[in-house]
């Protein structure tokens, strides 16, 4: 993984939220489903190329996240998650952003993610150069490139105060996604199983995982992700205690997230993720998520049973590269080390 390193004078972006973006090693990115369901997922921010984008990236055998914004680029960023920021700290960022997918080179993408895994992850500069081609089907990547068009940040976190805002310059090019891949005509199996139980996983989420991330969509069609203040959970899903200064009207579609990242020395050794989809409406003081359905899940710690499931997940992986590669009208790309 990797900070993000943007050129704060290109993009005009304040001097404290550049530094807190540079310290970042993950934030939460909302996009949105075609039936107009905002899904947020947690993901590491990277540099763009041109110090005026956010960068974010997701594997060509899973490119969803990439997918729906190529169909809708409106997109937010919330960083959020203080126990993944180096020396805490204490602010709230939440960017709305227009994204654009690149996925017309393939090989390049690859190449880049590579450079930045040897760079910054020793777990991954520690596996032998076979392991690293193996797992091809985890490391070919989409790229995706979020252009800020307005910022609100709670500088010390206090997010019963009135957010500071900022807008991009009017002169800033927008850039725009790479043609969408042809259909695809075969069905995957799963990478991860379908949750069984969400009112057991919610349940636990609530107790062990912290705020949740609520995601609604907000009057100009943006998902709008802000951390809750906590809730209870109630036999249809979570009652909310939320914040004054929710950004968004609670109501309609939403997401609700959960996730948990554990940090040694500057890098994320293990996560936990959960996540919900459903309908929000009041609930007297408070709202309540009323669960859907429940979205599997790709959590990782360094214990045997979840190596395991990884190396499953790793194979199943590279049976999609031929059929995403072919979408494209590419060739499979390959791990290589420059």
């Amino acid at each position: 993984m990797t900070s993000v390193q943007m050129n704060s004078q290109m993009i005009g972006l304040p001097k404290e939220l550049y530094t807190l973006m540079m310290r970042s090693l993950v934030c939460e990115y909302a996009s949105v489903k075609k039936d107009g369901t905002p899904v947020t997922i947690p993901l590491n921010p990277t540099a763009g190329r041109d110090g005026q984008t956010i960068d974010i990236n997701t594997g060509l055998t899973y490119p969803w996240k990439a997918e729906r914004a190529r169909n809708n680029p409106k997109v937010c960023l919330l960083y959020s998650e203080l126990d993944g920021m180096a020396g805490k700290q204490p602010a709230v960022v939440l960017v709305y952003g227009q994204a654009a997918v690149y996925d017309s080179d393939l090989q390049g993408n690859t190449d880049r993610y590579v450079r930045i895994l040897l760079a910054n992850s020793s777990t991954f500069r520690k596996l032998p150069r076979f392991i690293l081609r193996w797992m091809v089907g985890y490391i070919a990547r989409i790229w995706i490139a979020i252009t800020p068009l307005k910022i609100l940040w709670w500088p010390n976190g206090d997010l019963k105060r009135t957010a500071r805002q900022w807008r991009v310059p009017s002169d800033i090019p927008m850039p725009k996604s790479d043609p969408p891949p042809r259909p695809l005509h075969v069905k995957y199996t799963p990478l991860n199983s379908t949750p069984k139980d969400w009112r057991r996983d919610i349940n636990y989420a609530l107790r062990k995982l912290g705020s949740p991330i609520l995601t609604v969509l907000d009057e100009n069609g943006y998902p709008v992700p802000f951390r809750t203040a906590g809730g209870q959970f109630r036999k249809e899903g979570a009652l909310l205690n939320l914040h004054p200064c929710m950004p968004a009207k609670p109501a309609g579609r939403a997401c609700l997230t959960f996730h948990n990242i554990q940090i040694q020395s500057g890098e994320m050794v293990a996560n936990e993720n959960l996540s919900f989809i459903g309908n929000v409406s009041k609930s007297g003081s408070k709202v309540l998520f009323e669960v859907e359905r429940e979205l599997p899940s790709a959590s990782f710690k360094r214990a045997p049973r979840d190596m395991i499931s990884l190396g499953k997940m790793m194979y199943q992986m590279r049976k999609r590269l031929q059929a995403e590669a072919e979408r494209r009208g590419q060739a499979i790309p390959v791990v290589r080390f420059e």
